[in-house]
């Protein structure tokens, strides 16, 4: 009886199978599961560091790897100007986010608008308010597009005076609700087109929305 009072407890381990399944009770009577073999590898910053981590990791799944790819500047956007946030998971590559700016002229803005205030309400894209300087768009498919009027000081007679943003990806990606992906591109569209501004000097200061307008319903 002494040898048996003296021992102490030995510690239980739960095989890994059980223990991965583990789920226990969270706020509001929620249920967590803990699934160890998942890992997520997200970059600190990406697509000129105006898209920050947390919301690279509200654009990705649970398992594998994101990188971000970006081709040229900000500070000049006359030849080919873009990033892309890719993921990887389970040997298939996709796209988590794409941005793409391109410099436009008159006729194209005339073009636009006319194109995206026609057609139906089941197809027309939503108005997004990016500010007075700016047009904007969410279409149904949550790709979002931004066009403002930036004049280039160093180059008055250029008539490419439009920049032209188009934010989109594979919105099926990540556990996240739709508008939380969208409400990501929408950021990411207003905070280009600032970094925009800034680098280049726009010579007629645009004004541009000081937050990210709202997700509409589309």
């Amino acid at each position: 009886m002494a040898e048996r009072a003296a021992r102490r407890p030995r510690p239980r381990v739960l095989p890994l199978a059980v223990a991965a399944a583990v789920l226990a009770a969270g706020a509001g009577g929620g249920l967590w599961l803990w699934q160890p073999w998942h890992t997520v590898e997200v970059p600190a910053s990406g697509c000129w560091s105006v898209l920050g981590q947390h919301e690279i990791r509200t654009l990705v799944g649970e398992d594998g790897k994101a990188a971000d790819t970006t081709v040229g500047t900000l500070a000049n956007t006359r030849s080919n100007t873009g990033c892309g946030i890719s993921w990887l998971s389970g040997g298939k590559r996709r796209t988590a986010l794409q941005v793409d700016v391109q410099e436009r002229d008159e006729k194209f803005r005339e073009a636009k608008t006319r194109t995206e205030a026609g057609g139906s309400p089941q197809t027309r894209p939503v108005p997004l308010d990016f500010g007075a300087g700016a047009q904007g768009w969410l279409f149904h498919d949550g790709t979002t597009q931004l066009l403002f009027r930036c004049e280039d000081p160093a180059d008055p007679t250029s008539g490419f005076v439009y920049r032209d943003l188009i934010v989109s990806g594979d919105a099926t990606i990540a556990g996240a609700p739709r508008a939380d992906v969208y409400r990501v591109r929408i950021g990411v569209a207003l905070r280009t087109a600032r970094e925009i501004v800034r680098q280049q000097s726009c010579a007629n200061a645009p004004q541009l929305a000081a937050q990210t307008p709202p997700v509409p319903p589309i």
